[in-house]
């Protein structure tokens, strides 16, 4: 049986904006964070590409222009959300 094809990952400038538009919605600074030491570079870049990775990109925007209140956590169908509700969780007051 062959292996299934790998998805081609999508353009880096738009899911570095989209993953940065999600972060700001959640409350969240990549710059402050990674200033913090609560982002590496590494684990920034490893953020991006999984983002660019995810199926469900096009909904970001759509959640983004909905999303309530700043601190919510992120969507389900968000690739990053796991670093994201972390880095928002632990987000100074």
């Amino acid at each position: 049986m062959a292996e299934p094809a790998l998805a081609r990952p999508g353009d880096l400038d738009r899911h570095f904006w989209l993953s940065r538009g999600m972060a700001r919605t959640l409350g969240i600074r990549f710059s402050d964070v990674m200033r913090d030491g609560r982002l590496s570079t590494h684990e920034f870049t490893d953020l991006v590409n999984t983002c660019r990775g995810c199926a469900m990109s096009d909904r970001c925007v759509g959640w983004m222009a909905r999303a309530e209140a700043v601190g919510e956590p992120a969507p389900g169908f968000c690739e990053i959300r796991g670093i994201l509700n972390r880095l928002g969780r632990n987000r100074p007051r």
